[in-house]
């Protein structure tokens, strides 16, 4: 039986929406304070922000594409970023 998710959280940011991440991220990161636009939603209640939480994923090579280590944006959950104006 499949576990049932929570409602999504209603919001007004939309995508291309300025924002600023208030909260989040490890020490090494540095999350809190930087400036980005909203990419995409992402699951339940995340968000991916232009250029903030850049993250290493290793990808596997394929027919079309050739594998290795590709960075791209990490999703942010919505409760850590506030419209910035």
């Amino acid at each position: 039986m499949k576990r049932e998710r929570g409602n999504k959280r209603r919001t007004k940011l939309k995508v291309g929406d300025p924002v600023v991440v208030i909260a989040g991220g490890s020490p090494k990161k540095q999350l809190k304070g930087k400036i980005g636009k909203i990419k995409a939603f992402v699951g339940n209640d995340r968000v991916l922000v232009e250029g903030v939480n850049m993250i290493k994923v290793h990808e596997r090579q394929g027919p079309s594409s050739k594998g290795g280590i590709v960075v791209r944006e990490g999703a942010i959950h919505i409760s850590n970023v506030m419209y910035y104006v």
